[in-house]
């Protein structure tokens, strides 16, 4: 149960991020169709597309590091000894939190400095497109507690794990 509530927020981000890609997708083939087709191009159709895409990268950067998808060389860690890879590990998340953290904080500044400001062609209130990257950092935050956490409680187990994905990782 404890699991399935630390994951919600990850359906959410998968649900929103189709959504979003929906967005980007219908307004594209919009903006294409009246730009080529009528002859009549739309102005705000940019400005929203963009917006969405922001939405669907910082949430798809969440979704990512649940699973552990985004790119990394682990060639050199694999060949360390076992004891060396976890501390690397932590090392690696530890630094992970402190920028997430900064992140935040300054993605979180960004939205308050850009409070009452609309976007030129569309209006849409520009700290919307902010909001993306504070989501998405905090987001990516709490995905890397959990996995330091997890690390940490896991830790006497560490060697077993690291001998099964023993020889690379398939990324």
């Amino acid at each position: 149960m404890a699991k399935r509530k630390l994951s919600m927020h990850i359906v959410v981000s998968e649900y929103l991020g189709v959504a979003c890609l929906a967005v980007v997708i219908i307004l594209t083939a919009l903006q294409v169709f009246m730009r080529y087709i009528v002859r009549n191009p739309l102005s705000w159709t940019e400005e929203i597309i963009r917006l969405f895409s922001a939405w669907m990268i910082f949430l798809g950067s969440i979704v990512a590091m649940h699973k552990k998808g985004h790119v990394s060389v682990d060639y050199f860690v694999n060949l360390l000894p076992v004891k060396m890879r976890r501390f690397l590990n932590l090392l690696t998340n530890l630094v992970m939190i402190i920028f997430f953290c900064f992140l935040t904080w300054t993605s979180y500044l960004l939205v308050g400095e850009m409070k009452g400001t609309n976007s030129s062609a569309s209006g849409y209130p520009v700290p919307l497109f902010y909001w993306a990257i504070l989501i998405g950092a905090a987001g990516m935050l709490l995905e890397t507690v959990i996995q330091t956490i997890q690390l940490l409680i896991g830790w006497k187990d560490y060697g077993k794990e690291a001998e099964m994905h023993e020889g690379g990782s398939i990324i």
